[in-house]
C-alpha cells in the first residue's frame, strides 16, 4: 500500500479525531521515540492489541533501588496508550507461573501476571510523577519515585494520591474540561500511618489549547472540536490573564496531586515536557502554567492569625458590643430620657438593633419625597445582582459549559451582558436625590454648605464600605478552602490588603481595574467624585438658570465625545460580545468604564431632573397626549439601550468598532432619558399602576438594604466559587442558588443594621440634625 493511501485512510478515520481530543487532557507518554505522523494514528488505534506482547513499561520494571538508575528518560513516567510507545523485547519466561500458591507467591499469583495487570491498568489511566533526573528538586524526585514504586505495590496512600488527580472525563465536547480532582483526599495524604512521611500537595494547573493543522496539506483540523471543548469561546482568555474577577473562560484547569516536596515549577516542567511532542504531531498545541498560588498543602493545626486579622475581628466585636449596649439602653430609656441624652449616648443609641429594625420596617417617607426611586433602586439592584452572577457562573467548572454559552447567546441574554444600564441607573438616582435635596436646602437657606454636605456623604457611605473591604482583606480567606480558593478569595484578599485605603478615599478607579480591591465598588468612587459637581451645578441653575443649563449640556456633550473617542481608538466595547477577550474587557474598564467624566451622563441628567422636580412640584400638569408620547418614547429608548446590542451575543458576530463607539456614546443618553421620564411621570402623578408597583412595601424594604446587597454579594459569590469541589450540571433554573441568595440577604440585613442605618443617624447627630434620621442622598 502506498504511503499516500495510508495517509488518506488515517485522515478519514474518525476515531483518530477522538483520540486527539483525548490528548488534550494529558493522555500522553513522555518516553520513547517520536513516530511519524502516519504511523501514530494506526498505532494509537491498535495500541491495546500491540500492548499484549509488551511486559515492561516505565512503571513496572523499576523497583525502589534501581528506579533512579533507569536508562534515558524524560521528566515524567506516564504509561499511556499514545503514539510514543516503547517496544521492549520480552523473552519467554523459562519458568511459567503456576496457578498454585507458593511461599514465593502466596496469594498474589504470578509476579509477571501481577506486573502485566498493573501495566494494563495504568496504561489506560495516566499517572503523573516528576521522577526524571531533569527535575532538579532532589526531594521531589526522590518522593515521586517512592510514590511510583508504592503505587505499583498498591499502597493505600499512593493510590489516594493517584486517585486525587483529575482523570479524563466524558463530555469533553460539551465543555467538561475543568477537572478539579479530589482536593480534600489529596491534602489528607500523609495523615495515615502507612504513608512514609510524604504529604500530598494539590495544584490546579492551567492549560491553554489551540488547534493547528497537522501539515501544510491538511484542510481538516481540530478547530471545531477544540471550540466545543472551550464552550465556543464565549470569553477568550489565556493563563496569563488575572482571572480573579473576570474568568479565564477558555483556559482549562486540571487538578493534580503530587508529593508536597515538589514545587509548582517541577509540576509545570513535567506537564510541559509531557505535552511538548504533541504540539506538532497531534494537531493540538498546549501551553501549560502552574501558578505557585494555586498549589495547596495541608495546614498544620495551631497556625496563628495575623495581627491585622485580629484587629479586624476586634473591630467587628466592638461594633457588635455597641449594638448590644445601644439596644439594651434603648429598651430601658423612655422617650423623654432619650431627648435629654448627651451626644455620646445618642451615638451609642444609634446602633440600637431595636431602633434600626423599626427604621428598616418603617412605612414610606413623607409625601414630598420621590418615593418611586425606592422601587427603581430595588429593581436595579436585583438586575445588577443577576448580571454579576454571570461572572461567577463563568468561573464555575460546569460539566456542560456549552449549554451556559448557548443560554448566554440568546437574544434576551443581552439584559445581563449590558450591565452598563444598571450601573448608570444608580448614578442617575444619586444625581436626582442629591440635586433635589440641595435645591430644597438652597431655597430654605439661600446657600449650600458644600464641605458639610461632602463630609456627611462620606460619613454615611464609608463605615459599611470599610467593614466589607476589611472582611475581604483579613477575614474571608480564613473561613474556607477549595481548589479555586486562592484564585477567587485569596487573590482578592491580597489586593485589599495592598490597596483598601484607595476604596476608603474613593480613588480606586484611578488605578487599573485588575488591581482594584473589591472591584465592583468602583461605582462608589464614580458617585463620590461626581457628587463634587452637584453643588456647583445646582447653584448655577438656581442663580443663573440659562448659564447653568448650558454648562450642563456642554458636560453632556463632552462625556459622550470622550466615550466615543476612547472606544473608537482602542477598539473597546461596553457590551460583552461573543468572543471578547479578557484583555479587551479590562481595557474597556480602564479606558472608559471606570472614568468619572466618561460615565457622567446619567449623573448630569439626574442633577437636571432633580432641579426640575423641585421647581415644578408634584402637581405639575402634563397634557395627556404628552404623557402617552413620553411613555412610548421611554419604552423605545429603553429597548434601544438594552436590546439593540442583542446580536453581539451571536457566535458568528464580528466586532464592529463604529457600532461599538456609537453605542458607547448614545446608550447612556437614551437610557437616562427613559429612566428620567419614569421618575418624572411617577412624581407628578402620571405613573398610574407603575408608580403603585414601584412604591409597594416589599420593594421599599429591599431598597433599604440595597446598598449592603451591593457591597456584600461578591464576598458570598467568591466564597462559593472557591469552595467548589466538583463539576455540576448547568441549568438556567438552577443558576441562581437560593441558599446563596438567602445568605446575601441575611448578611446584608446585618450590615444594614450594624453600619448603614446607624451611620445615617450618626451623620444627623454630627451634622446638627437632632434625632431625625438623615435622609439618603
Amino acid at each position: 500500500m502506498a504511503l499516500s493511501d495510508i495517509k488518506r485512510l488515517v485522515v478519514s478515520f474518525s476515531p483518530y479525531r477522538v483520540m486527539a481530543c483525548y490528548a488534550i487532557f494529558f493522555v500522553v507518554r513522555a518516553e520513547g521515540g517520536v513516530k511519524s505522523v502516519v504511523e501514530g494514528p494506526i498505532e494509537e488505534l491498535l495500541g491495546s492489541l500491540m500492548a499484549a506482547g509488551d511486559d515492561c513499561v516505565a512503571l513496572h520494571h523499576c523497583n525502589a533501588n534501581d528506579v533512579s538508575n533507569h536508562g534515558p528518560q524524560r521528566s515524567v513516567e506516564l504509561p499511556l496508550p499514545s503514539v510514543f510507545k516503547e517496544h521492549v523485547e520480552v523473552k519467554e519466561d523459562p519458568a511459567p507461573c503456576s496457578s498454585t500458591p507458593s511461599l514465593d507467591m502466596p496469594a498474589t499469583g504470578c509476579p509477571r501476571l501481577k506486573e502485566r495487570s498493573f501495566h494494563n491498568l495504568f496504561e489506560t489511566l495516566p499517572v503523573l510523577a516528576p521522577t526524571s533526573n531533569q527535575i532538579h528538586n532532589e526531594a521531589c524526585r526522590k518522593h515521586s519515585r517512592i510514590f511510583v514504586h508504592q503505587l505499583k505495590r498498591y499502597k493505600l496512600w499512593a493510590l489516594q494520591m493517584y486517585d486525587s488527580s483529575a482523570k479524563l472525563p466524558s463530555g469533553i465536547l460539551r465543555g467538561n474540561v475543568n477537572q478539579l480532582g479530589d482536593f480534600d483526599q489529596c491534602l489528607a495524604v500523609g495523615d495515615g500511618e502507612e504513608s512514609p512521611s510524604i504529604d500530598g500537595k494539590y495544584c490546579l494547573a492551567s492549560v491553554d489549547v489551540r488547534a493547528t493543522a497537522l501539515d501544510s496539506n491538511d484542510t481538516e483540523t481540530l478547530h471545531h472540536a477544540v471550540d466545543l471543548a472551550q464552550a465556543y469561546g464565549f470569553i477568550k482568555s489565556s493563563h496569563r490573564d488575572p482571572g480573579h474577577f473576570i474568568p479565564r473562560f477558555t483556559t482549562f484547569q486540571w487538578g493534580l496531586c503530587m508529593p508536597a516536596s515538589c514545587s509548582s515549577a517541577d509540576l509545570q516542567q513535567t506537564l510541559a515536557e509531557a505535552l511538548s511532542d504533541y504540539n506538532h504531531t497531534s494537531g493540538l498545541e498546549f501551553n501549560v502554567n502552574v501558578d505557585p498560588d494555586m498549589c495547596y498543602t495541608r495546614q498544620q493545626p495551631g497556625n496563628s492569625l495575623g495581627t491585622a486579622t485580629i484587629i479586624t475581628i476586634i473591630f467587628f466585636a466592638i461594633i457588635i458590643c455597641m449594638a448590644g449596649v445601644g439596644t439594651l439602653q434603648d429598651t430601658r430609656c423612655s422617650k423623654e430620657n432619650t431627648n435629654n441624652q448627651g451626644q455620646l449616648q445618642r451615638v451609642i443609641m444609634a446602633f440600637s438593633i431595636r431602633k434600626n429594625l423599626d427604621e428598616l420596617l418603617a412605612e414610606l417617607p413623607a409625601e414630598g419625597d420621590i418615593n418611586c426611586i425606592y422601587g427603581i433602586r430595588a429593581i436595579c439592584t436585583i438586575a445588577l445582582y443577576l448580571a454579576h452572577k454571570v461572572i461567577t457562573l463563568a468561573l464555575s467548572p460546569y460539566s456542560n459549559r456549552v449549554t451556559l454559552t448557548e443560554v448566554s447567546n440568546e437574544s434576551w441574554g443581552t439584559i445581563f451582558r449590558a450591565s452598563l444600564v444598571y450601573t448608570d441607573s444608580f448614578l442617575l438616582l444619586s444625581g436626582v436625590l442629591t440635586s433635589f435635596n440641595l435645591s430644597k436646602e438652597l431655597e430654605r437657606k439661600k446657600e449650600i454648605d458644600w464641605f458639610k454636605k461632602y463630609v456627611a456623604r462620606f460619613i454615611r457611605l464609608t463605615p459599611a464600605l470599610l467593614a466589607v473591604v476589611l472582611f475581604y482583606a483579613y477575614v474571608l480567606e480564613h473561613i474556607g478552602t477549595g481548589p479555586q480558593w486562592n484564585l477567587a478569595v485569596k487573590r482578592n484578599a491580597d489586593l485589599c490588603k495592598e490597596s483598601f485605603w484607595r476604596n476608603i478615599l474613593y480613588i480606586q478607579n484611578f488605578f487599573p481595574f485588575e488591581q482594584m480591591c473589591a472591584t465592583h465598588t468602583h461605582q462608589l468612587a464614580l458617585d463620590m467624585q461626581l457628587s463634587l459637581l452637584s453643588p456647583l451645578l445646582v447653584t448655577l441653575m438656581w442663580q443663573w438658570q440659562a448659564f447653568g443649563i448650558f454648562l450642563l449640556l456642554c458636560l453632556h456633550a463632552l462625556s459622550a465625545i470622550l466615550r466615543y473617542v476612547a472606544t473608537l481608538r482602542n477598539h473597546l466595547s461596553l457590551v460583552i460580545f461573543h468572543g471578547m477577550t479578557v484583555k479587551q474587557l479590562y481595557e474597556t474598564a480602564n479606558l472608559t468604564y471606570s472614568l468619572s467624566l466618561h460615565r457622567a451622563t446619567p449623573y448630569l441628567l439626574g442633577v437636571g431632573l432633580g432641579y426640575l422636580l423641585h421647581k415644578t412640584g408634584k402637581h405639575f400638569h402634563i397634557p395627556k397626549m404628552a404623557v402617552w408620547g413620553g411613555w412610548l418614547l421611554a419604552v423605545y429608548f429603553a429597548y434601544l439601550a438594552m436590546m439593540s446590542p442583542s446580536h453581539l451575543g451571536l457566535r458568528n458576530y464580528e466586532y464592529n468598532v463604529h457600532e461599538a463607539s456609537l453605542y458607547a456614546a448614545f446608550s447612556p443618553i437614551v437610557w437616562s432619558l427613559a429612566l428620567g421620564w419614569l421618575i418624572l411621570a411617577c412624581f407628578t402623578g402620571h405613573g398610574g399602576l407603575v408608580n403603585k408597583f414601584l412604591c409597594c412595601r416589599s420593594l421599599v424594604l429591599f431598597s433599604r438594604i440595597s446598598y449592603a446587597v451591593y457591597l456584600t454579594q461578591f464576598a458570598v459569590f467568591f466564597y462559593n466559587v472557591g469552595s467548589i469541589r466538583a463539576s455540576e450540571q448547568f441549568s438556567l433554573f438552577r443558576s441562581v442558588d437560593m441558599a446563596e441568595v438567602l445568605t446575601v440577604l441575611i448578611v446584608s440585613i446585618f450590615v444594614t443594621l450594624l453600619f448603614d442605618l446607624p451611620m445615617q443617624e450618626v451623620k444627623g447627630i454630627l451634622m446638627g440634625g437632632g434625632h431625625r434620621r438623615a435622609k439618603r442622598d
